[in-house]
């Protein structure tokens, strides 16, 4: 394909303009700084929301990922079979930092973790286990309550 060079010219003004506009276009076309925080089970009760913004903010992160369930809910889920953390009581740390994330103009990517399950759900969909070349079903390598799943 040829261009003329005015076309040339016309072609490369208007893809840099495009690229140019934020948040132009779906979401996933425009991040440019991207944060990520990973919760574990017991951090509900000492997870500071106000520290995690201060940090994202600076960063001029537009787009994080944050922790909403898998093995537990970082939410007040009521999917059968999916508890919340033990550690949340009446929070709702991932509610509490995707708001705040929105808020500050963030998109928010919930980020779930299904690698591992509890012995209620693996008794409802032993289907979902990972097992061994000979059927054996799978723990969980280092929580030995928890049965793999296959990806």
């Amino acid at each position: 394909m040829t261009f003329s060079r005015r076309e040339f010219i016309s072609l490369t003004v208007a893809l840099g303009a495009a690229a140019a506009t934020p948040n132009a276009g779906p979401w996933h076309s425009h991040p440019k700084l991207w944060g990520q925080l990973t919760l574990v089970d017991d951090d509900p009760p000492k997870l500071n929301v106000q520290y995690w913004l201060d940090f994202f903010q600076p960063c001029e992160c537009d787009t994080v990922t944050l922790s909403a369930g898998g093995i537990v809910a970082y939410y007040h889920t009521k999917i059968p079979l999916h508890y919340r953390s033990k550690f949340l009581g009446d929070r709702d740390s991932f509610g509490d930092l995707a708001r705040g994330c929105q808020k500050a103009g963030m998109t928010v990517v919930a980020r779930i973790d299904p690698h591992a399950c509890n012995e209620d759900m693996a008794k409802a969909h032993p289907e979902w286990l990972m097992v061994s070349p000979s059927g054996k079903i799978r723990r969980h390598p280092v929580t030995p309550e928890l049965y793999m799943t296959c990806p």
